[in-house]
C-alpha cells in the first residue's frame, strides 16, 4: 500500500471511529501528496461531506478557530465546490452575518450554475435572501389599492393647495414619493429610508419616472439626520404598526418638528388617528396564547398555567377574520391623537399617558383576547381603517391581539374596567382588579406552545413512545423543539438526552421531570450549539427523535445524517414519509407575493423591480386559506423515489398558480400522522407561473428530493421531459432572474474588498 492510499485509509478509518480530527488530517495529506489527476470524486465527495459536517463544533470555543482555517484551507484546495462555499454560507447565517451568508450564498449558486449542478439548498438560501431583503408584508402592502388610493388622493389634495416641499419618512420603494414626483407642482422632494434595498428601489423609481425633481434623500433613519437641504412643509409616512405606534411614530414625528419642518406651515399626512378595542374570545387565537391541551401521560392539567413569552413583544398581528371569533364586548375608543400636536406628542412619549376604560359587555362568556384597530385620517375628507368589519377597510393591514393571561369572565351589560397605558412608544392593557394568580405559571416559546396544542400531533407521540417496549435501558437522542417523547420514555427509565432548542422552555422541563418522578440521571438536556461531545463520548445510541417536517410545512433534515452518527446502530422513529401535493388556484397567494400593476399604477416599473424578490414558494399557510382546489392530490414517498414524474388531470377550468404540499408521517408499527389538518404543522404553497387549464388537461409534475429535507415540485412540459427534464431546468426560474439581477453587487463588492485588503 502507498502512502496515499494508506492515507485515504486511515482517514475512513478514523471518521468511522468518530476520531474527526485525525481524519481530516489524513485527508488533507492525502490531496496535499497525491497527483491532482489521480483524486477521485468519490474521495472529494468524502471529504467535503466530513468537512460539511463538521460545522456543528463550530459553537464550542476550544474548536472554533481551528474549524474555520480548516474550512478556510479546504475551501483553497477546492475553490470551485459549491458544497463548501455553501457551506460558509450556512456558518455566516447561523452566526447572523448577513451580507456575508449573502456573498457567500451568491459566489456558491454561481459556481453551481456554472457547473450545472441541481443544489436545493442552494436555492432555499436564494430564496431566504430575497425574504429577508423584501419580507412578505411588502407584496400585501403594495397591493393594498385602497390604501394607495387614498394616500394619492390626499397627498394631490395638499399638493394642490401649495403644501410643495415635501417629506417621505419611512419611504419603501418610493410609492408615495411617486405620488408626490409626479404631480403637476413638481414638488422638492426628502426622502428617507433606511434599508438599502429599499432605498435603491425608491431612487432608481424616481428617477425613472420623474427624473426632474428636485430630490435630496437618505439612507437613513430620519431620528440620525438632523439638518437637511430644505425645511419641508409636507411630511408624508405610513410607520404605524397593528397597534400605531409601534414603529416609532412618536420619536420620529418629534425629531421632524425639532429639525425637519417648516412649523409656520406644515401639514401631516396622515392628520390623525382613532384607536379602538374590544374584547372577544376565539379558540384559534388563545391556542396561540396559551396551553389548552391537557397531557394526562406527563400531568399536565388544569393546575398549571402556560402562555407564550410576550415580553418585549406585547401583541400580536392578526387578521381576527381568518378566525372564527365572538364579540362579547361593545367597541370603546382609547384616543383620538392629532399628528400636529406636538405637546401632546411629548406628552405621550414621555410615558405620561394613560387612563381607565369600561368595556361593557354584550354577551357572556370569557374574553380570551382584545384586538385593537384604528382609522387613519389622512385628511379632513380621506380616511382608511384597520377595522375588519369597516366598508374602508384595507385588507392588507391586520389588528393587534392582546391575550389575556386569565380569560376575564363578562357577562351582558356588565362592565369590565381596564388600564391602558403607552409606555415606550407600546400600548399595553391592565386589569384593574386582576386578582393574584395561585397556581404555577410557565413561559412557553410560541413553536412549544404550538406543538404541545396539536392534540393529535401529541397523541402521535404518546403511541410512538408505547413503541418502545425493549426491557433493558436505551439511550435515547430527542431533538425536537419540546421533549414531549424524550420526557415519557425517561418516565419508563430511558435515558434521554434532549438537545435543547430554547432554554427558555426550560422551566416547565424540570417541573415535568419533578412532577413524573423522573430520575434527573435519565434525563438531560444539552444546548443544541454544543452537543456534539455529548453525542461522541456516549457508548452507545438507540434511538434518535426529530420532527420530520418544521411547522412552516417543510422537510427537515435528519441530524443522524451527520457524520459524528456513524459510530453507533441506532434505530430512528420513522419508517417512512409521504408528501402529498396537488395543484390549486390561490388569489390570496397572488396578493402576498406578486404586486400587480392595477393597484400601483401607473407604476409599472415599481412592480416589476420588486416582483423580482417575489420567490418560489409561500410557507406558513393556515389550512383554511383561500384556495381552489384544480386537481386530487397525489402521494411521493421521498426516500424510496427521490426522482419521480406524476401526471394530474385537472377537475374543472380555470386557472393554477401554485402547487399545495403537506405530508404524512409513518411512524414505528406503522401508527401514522397526516399534518393536513394540524394545527402545529402548517401547509406551504409552491408558487408556478400562473397559466389557465382545461377540464380533463394533464399535466405533468417533476418531482426532485436531495438530502436535507429539500424538494422541489415543477410543471413540465412533455418536451422537457423528452430530453431530461433538470438538464436544462437545475435552478428555478425566478431564483435565476433574481440572481441575475443582484449578484453583481456583492460579488463585485467582495472583489473590491478583497483588493483593498491586499
Amino acid at each position: 500500500m502507498d502512502n496515499n492510499t494508506e492515507f485515504l485509509s486511515l482517514a475512513r478509518q478514523s471518521s468511522l471511529e468518530g476520531n474527526l480530527s485525525l481524519a481530516i488530517q489524513n485527508y488533507f495529506s492525502y490531496f496535499h501528496n497525491a497527483p491532482k489527476i489521480s483524486w477521485d470524486q468519490v474521495n472529494v465527495e468524502e471529504f467535503v461531506d466530513l468537512i460539511c459536517d463538521l460545522k456543528i463544533f463550530l459553537r464550542i470555543p476550544p474548536v472554533a478557530e481551528e474549524l474555520w482555517n480548516t474550512i478556510k484551507e479546504a475551501t483553497n484546495l477546492f475553490p470551485d465546490n459549491w458544497r463548501l462555499m455553501d457551506l460558509s454560507a450556512d456558518i455566516y447565517y447561523q452566526f447572523e452575518c448577513h451580507e456575508e451568508f449573502i456573498t457567500s450564498a451568491f459566489s456558491a449558486f454561481e459556481i453551481a450554475q456554472k457547473n450545472n449542478v441541481s443544489c436545493l439548498s442552494l436555492e432555499r438560501k436564494i430564496l431566504d435572501i430575497m425574504w429577508f431583503k423584501v419580507p412578505r408584508w411588502h407584496f400585501r402592502m403594495l397591493n393594498g389599492k385602497l390604501r394607495n388610493t387614498a394616500y394619492k388622493k390626499a397627498i394631490h389634495k395638499a399638493l394642490d393647495e401649495e403644501f410643495t416641499s415635501a417629506l417621505d419618512i419611512g419611504a419603501g420603494c418610493g410609492l408615495l414619493s411617486l405620488y408626490l414626483g409626479t404631480h403637476r407642482s413638481k414638488p422638492t422632494i426628502t426622502l428617507f429610508e433606511s434599508d438599502k434595498t429599499f432605498y435603491d428601489l425608491a431612487v432608481l423609481n424616481l428617477k425613472k419616472y420623474c427624473p426632474e425633481i428636485v430630490l435630496d434623500s437618505y439612507q437613513s433613519n430620519s431620528n440620525d439626520i438632523e439638518r437637511t437641504k430644505f425645511k419641508s412643509n409636507l411630511l408624508v409616512t405610513e410607520i404605524f404598526d397593528v397597534a400605531v405606534f409601534g414603529e416609532g411614530i412618536l420619536s420620529t414625528l418629534l425629531h421632524s418638528f425639532n429639525w425637519h419642518i417648516d412649523t409656520s406651515n406644515y401639514r401631516i399626512i396622515p392628520a390623525r388617528v382613532n384607536i379602538f378595542v374590544t374584547g372577544i374570545t376565539c379558540k384559534n387565537l388563545d391556542r396561540q396564547f396559551r396551553l389548552q391541551n391537557k397531557i394526562s401521560s406527563l400531568l399536565i392539567d388544569e393546575n398549571i398555567l402556560v402562555t407564550k413569552n410576550i415580553e418585549g413583544d406585547p401583541y400580536d398581528a392578526e387578521n381576527i377574520l381568518g378566525h372564527k371569533f365572538q364579540a362579547l364586548t361593545e367597541t370603546t375608543e382609547l384616543m383620538k391623537l392629532y399628528f400636529h400636536e406636538k405637546e401632546t406628542l411629548e406628552f405621550i412619549y414621555g410615558n405620561n399617558w394613560s387612563k381607565e376604560i369600561n368595556l361593557k359587555g354584550i354577551g357572556s362568556g370569557f374574553i380570551d383576547c382584545l384586538v385593537v384597530w384604528f382609522d387613519l385620517h389622512l385628511d379632513n375628507e380621506t380616511m382608511i381603517s384597520t377595522n375588519p368589519l369597516h366598508n374602508q377597510n384595507e385588507p392588507c393591514w391586520e389588528q393587534a391581539i392582546f391575550h389575556c393571561r386569565t380569560p376575564l369572565e363578562i357577562s351582558e351589560n356588565k362592565n369590565i374596567t381596564l388600564s391602558v397605558k403607552i409606555q415606550d412608544e407600546h400600548l399595553l392593557f391592565e386589569k384593574i382588579d386582576e386578582s393574584l394568580q395561585t397556581i404555577p405559571h410557565f413561559i412557553l416559546d410560541g413553536i412549544c406552545l404550538q406543538f404541545l396544542n396539536d392534540v393529535e400531533w401529541t397523541k402521535f407521540l404518546i403511541s410512538l413512545s408505547e413503541m418502545i417496549t425493549e426491557n433493558e435501558q436505551l439511550t435515547i437522542l430527542d431533538f425536537s423543539c419540546f421533549p414531549l417523547l424524550g420526557l415519557l420514555l425517561a418516565k419508563k427509565g430511558h435515558k434521554v438526552i434532549h438537545i435543547d432548542q430554547s432554554s427558555e422552555n426550560n422551566d416547565l422541563v424540570d417541573y415535568l421531570v419533578k412532577k413524573n418522578g423522573i430520575n434527573p440521571l435519565f434525563f438531560q438536556a444539552v444546548d443544541r450549539h454544543v452537543f456534539a461531545p455529548y453525542v461522541l463520548r456516549e457508548d452507545k445510541i438507540d434511538y434518535v427523535f426529530f420532527e420530520p417536517c418544521d411547522s412552516g410545512g417543510r422537510l427537515n433534515s435528519s441530524p443522524s445524517d451527520n457524520i459524528i452518527f456513524k459510530k453507533f446502530k441506532f434505530n430512528g422513529f420513522f419508517t417512512d414519509i409521504y408528501v402529498h401535493f396537488k395543484l390549486i388556484y390561490s388569489a390570496y397567494l397572488n396578493y402576498c407575493n406578486k404586486v400587480s400593476v392595477e393597484n400601483v399604477q401607473p407604476f409599472e416599473n415599481l412592480a416589476n423591480n420588486i416582483n423580482l424578490f417575489t420567490g418560489t414558494e409561500h410557507p406558513c399557510l393556515p389550512h383554511d386559506f383561500p384556495h381552489e382546489d384544480i386537481t386530487n392530490d397525489q402521494k411521493w414517498n421521498v426516500k424510496e423515489n427521490p426522482q419521480k414524474v406524476f401526471s394530474l388531470r385537472s377537475l374543472k377550468d380555470g386557472k393554477v398558480n401554485a402547487i399545495l404540499t403537506w405530508f404524512t408521517i409513518v411512524g414505528k408499527g406503522g401508527i401514522q400522522y397526516c399534518t393536513r389538518e394540524s394545527t402545529y404543522f402548517n401547509l406551504n404553497a409552491l408558487l408556478i407561473p400562473e397559466r389557465r387549464v382545461e377540464k380533463s388537461e394533464t399535466l405533468i409534475a417533476c418531482c426532485q428530493y436531495e438530502k436535507g429535507g429539500f424538494f422541489k415540485i415543477q410543471i413540465c412540459e412533455e418536451k422537457e421531459l423528452a430530453r431530461g427534464f433538470s438538464v436544462e431546468e437545475k435552478h428555478s426560474l425566478p431564483l435565476k432572474n433574481f440572481f441575475a439581477a443582484y449578484h453583481n453587487e456583492y460579488l463585485e463588492s467582495e472583489h473590491d474588498s478583497a483588493l483593498n485588503n491586499d
